[in-house]
């Protein structure tokens, strides 16, 4: 594992609305075979204490845990739809995932993940989202 800085631009797409956020976090990264376990600190980006994060890659597929699990899990995968859980201070919903881009440039020293999906509730669609994450050693 090394320790890298993570820089991660969100955008979602609301009714036509748009709506843009960044954030920079340092955390870990593990590179073996090009499978790819990061671990980063999300408190400051969602205003609540103590929430890591932790996605991997692997086979083109991004799977996204919010301390363990317990905030929520994404599964991101290009061309497919999954059923994820999600965490609301209301309580846990359902959530479908299609995957419309998965994008990936990384190695022992990092590199970006580039996501496109879409996100439904009931098979309603809620949002339109991108997120651009960039991966680098910390120095």
């Amino acid at each position: 594992m090394e320790n890298i800085v993570l820089k991660i631009k969100s955008t979602q797409e609301i009714n036509g609305q748009s709506d843009t956020s960044e954030f920079v976090s340092c955390g870990t990264y593990d590179f073996d075979n090009n499978n790819v376990e990061v671990i980063y600190d999300e408190s400051v980006a969602l205003g609540v204490d103590n929430v890591k994060t932790k996605f991997t890659v692997k086979n083109g597929i991004v799977q996204i845990l919010r301390n363990n699990g317990d905030f929520g899990s994404l599964v991101i995968e290009e061309g497919k739809r999954h059923l994820c859980q999600y965490y609301t201070q209301y309580g846990n919903i359902m959530i479908g995932i299609f995957g419309n881009k998965v994008e990936t440039s990384l190695n022992d020293h990092g590199g970006y993940v580039n996501l496109i999906y879409s996100i439904d509730v009931n098979s309603g669609l809620l949002s339109h989202n991108k997120v651009e994450i960039e991966i680098r050693e910390e120095i």
